[in-house]
C-alpha cells in the first residue's frame, strides 16, 4: 500500500515509445495530477503477446527511428514515472487494487478497438468500481463494431466516472448505457499552460531562420506539394522543417522536448495530426489542417477540439490564402481557459472523493 497520505493514482494509457502525442499526453496528465497533490504513475500492463507485437514492429525501424526511440526512453526515465506490470492472465491484474487508491484510463486512443491492445487493462476491467475513472479517453472512431460493443458496455457500467475526449465518444457511451452519463474534456496536454510548456523545452535548440513546421502521420500519401505552394506565397523566405512525414522521407530524430520546442517557434504549422493542432493552439501559432490519408476515420477528436475552443475551419481545402499565416486567438484563449478549468475541476473532484473515502 502507499507509503504517504497522498492519493496513489495508477494511470493506464497507451504506451508508444515513438509517438510524440502519446508520450506528451502521458507526461501532462501525470504532471497535473501531481500538481493536485496526488502520487501518480503510469502503469504499463504488458504480456508476452504485446511485447512480441512491439518487438516485431520495432524490428523494421529505420536507423533514425531507432534513435528517436532511444530519445523517448531517455525522456520517459526523466519525466514520466512508470511501472511495467507483466501478467499472464487478466485475473492477475486484480492485485493492483491493493496498491492504488484510484485508476484513471486515458487519454489518447486508449479505447480504439482497432489498436489491438489488452482490453482487460485498457477498459479497467480489473479495477473496483469506486477506484475507477477515465480522463479524456478517446474511442476515436465514430462507431464501435458489433463484435466488441458488448464488452465496452459491460466495462463502462463498472467505471464510476466516465470522461471522453470527443463528442462522438460520449454519444457511444451514453447510447450503450442508455443515459446521459459521460463528460467530455480536453486532452491533458491542454491542461498545462503555454508558460509551462515553454519551460519544459527551454533548453532545446530551434532553427535560426523562420520556418514552416510540417507534421504528417497519414501513411497513405504526402502533402509536400501543398506545403511548398504555401511556402511560395511568402516569396521563399521560409524554410520547411519536416518533423515527420510517413511518405516524405526519413524522420527527424527528435525527443518530445524538441518536438514541443519546434512548435513553440514556428511561423506556420502544417499537420494532419490531432496533437499537431493542439500544440499549435497552445503556442498560438497559425496552422493548416490536412485530411489524414488513412483507412480509418479518426477526425472526431479534432472536430470536437475545434468546436470546444471555437477554432475557425483551418482545413487546407477551405482556408482562404489570406488567412494561412493569420489566426486570431483572442476568443480561443478564453475558451481554452474555460475548458482547462473544467478539466481541472473534474480531476480535483475524483481525487477529493477518494481522499474522503479513505479518511
Amino acid at each position: 500500500m502507499k507509503q504517504n497520505n497522498k492519493t496513489k493514482v495508477g494511470v493506464i494509457t497507451l504506451h508508444d515509445n515513438i509517438n510524440f502525442g502519446n508520450r506528451l499526453q502521458a507526461y501532462a496528465l501525470q504532471q497535473v495530477l501531481q500538481n493536485l497533490g496526488a502520487d501518480a504513475e503510469e502503469i504499463v500492463p504488458t504480456t508476452k503477446k504485446t511485447e512480441k507485437i512491439w518487438e516485431n514492429y520495432s524490428s523494421r525501424f529505420s536507423a533514425s527511428m531507432r534513435k528517436r526511440e532511444e530519445a523517448f526512453k531517455a525522456f520517459g526515465e526523466k519525466f514520466v514515472k512508470q511501472r511495467i506490470f507483466r501478467f499472464k492472465k487478466p485475473k492477475e491484474l486484480k492485485q493492483l487494487n491493493d496498491e492504488y487508491d484510484l485508476f484513471i484510463a486515458g487519454s489518447d486512443q486508449i479505447w480504439n478497438p482497432f489498436f489491438g491492445r489488452e482490453f482487460p487493462s485498457m477498459l479497467l476491467e480489473f479495477a473496483d468500481f469506486d477506484k475507477s475513472a477515465s480522463y479524456a479517453a478517446s474511442i476515436a472512431i465514430p462507431m464501435l463494431p458489433i463484435w466488441i460493443s458488448w464488452r465496452y458496455k459491460r466495462a463502462f457500467k463498472k467505471i464510476k466516472h466516465l470522461s471522453l475526449r470527443e463528442n462522438s465518444g460520449k454519444k457511444i457511451v451514453d447510447r450503450l448505457l442508455r443515459k446521459n452519463v459521460a463528460e467530455v474534456h480536453i486532452d491533458p496536454t491542454l491542461l498545462l499552460s503555454k508558460e509551462e510548456w515553454l519551460k519544459f523545452c527551454e533548453n532545446e535548440r530551434k532553427p535560426q531562420k523562420p520556418y514552416i513546421l510540417t507534421y504528417f502521420l497519414g501513411n497513405k500519401g504526402t502533402h509536400k506539394e501543398q506545403v511548398e505552394k504555401i511556402a511560395n506565397l511568402r516569396g521563399g523566405d521560409l524554410e520547411i522543417v519536416d518533423l515527420h512525414d510517413a511518405k516524405g522521407g526519413d524522420t527527424i530524430v527528435a525527443s518530445p522536448q524538441q518536438f514541443v520546442a519546434l512548435f513553440s517557434d514556428a511561423t506556420l504549422v502544417c499537420t494532419d495530426s490531432f496533437h499537431g493542432c493542439v500544440f499549435s493552439t497552445l503556442f498560438e501559432k497559425p496552422f493548416v489542417s490536412f485530411k489524414r490519408k488513412d483507412v480509418l476515420n479518426m477526425s472526431s477528436r479534432t472536430k470536437t477540439f475545434f468546436s470546444k475552443l471555437g477554432i475557425e475551419n483551418r482545413d487546407y481545402e477551405k482556408l482562404p490564402k489570406e488567412k494561412l499565416f493569420n489566426m486570431d486567438y483572442r476568443a480561443v484563449a478564453k475558451n481554452l481557459q474555460f475548458e482547462r478549468e473544467k478539466g481541472m475541476k473534474y480531476l480535483q473532484m475524483i481525487l477529493d472523493e477518494r481522499r474522503n473515502e479513505n479518511a
